[in-house]
């Protein structure tokens, strides 16, 4: 009768290892779904903020008339400053102004570090008081894959001529 058990026993295992099997090919094959489709979303988030910035350049080289930075003058009767430049959260906050109270430019914030590629944002300015603001400006830290010291650059484009200021930031 032991081995009658045994054999038994032997044979009401056999299924049970078999469905344990499946179970763990089912679980494996729905994770691999899974990194799958976070993959794919991943991808298409970067090739999505590739066209926002690659947009964003034309939009800045149309403002400028096709030219560089470089090739266009600087405004000397013209100061630009930046008011906010803060991390909160997982957002990057910005906010810049000019000292002059027309508000018909074009403001662009650029975040540059050595290690990555830069982050950019172009917003049209608007009249307030006395000066021109541009912003607020808003951008995800997901954006940043590198944490760490950015360079912050802060342009301001109105008839032909620019006004630009720097600053730093740490992304977290």
């Amino acid at each position: 009768m032991k081995i009658k058990n045994n054999r038994s026993k032997k044979r009401n295992f056999k299924p049970i290892v078999i469905i344990g099997a499946l179970l763990l090919l089912a679980v494996l094959t729905v994770a691999a779904i899974s990194f799958k489709q976070h993959a794919d979303l991943a991808e298409k988030k970067n090739q999505e903020s590739i066209q926002q910035n690659t947009d964003i350049k034309n939009e800045a080289n149309q403002t400028s008339g096709d030219k560089t930075t470089n090739e266009i003058p600087e405004d000397t009767t013209l100061a630009a400053s930046i008011d906010d430049l803060y991390q909160e959260g997982d957002t990057i906050h910005f906010t810049g102004s000019v000292n002059t109270p027309n508000g018909k430019g074009t403001c662009t914030v650029v975040f540059s570090n050595e290690n990555d590629k830069p982050v950019t944002r172009t917003v049209d300015a608007t009249s307030k008081g006395d000066n021109t603001v541009c912003g607020p400006v808003e951008i995800s830290n997901l954006e940043f894959s590198f944490v760490g010291t950015w360079q912050v650059t802060f342009r301001y484009f109105e008839n032909d001529t620019q006004v630009s200021t720097e600053g730093t930031i740490d992304i977290k």
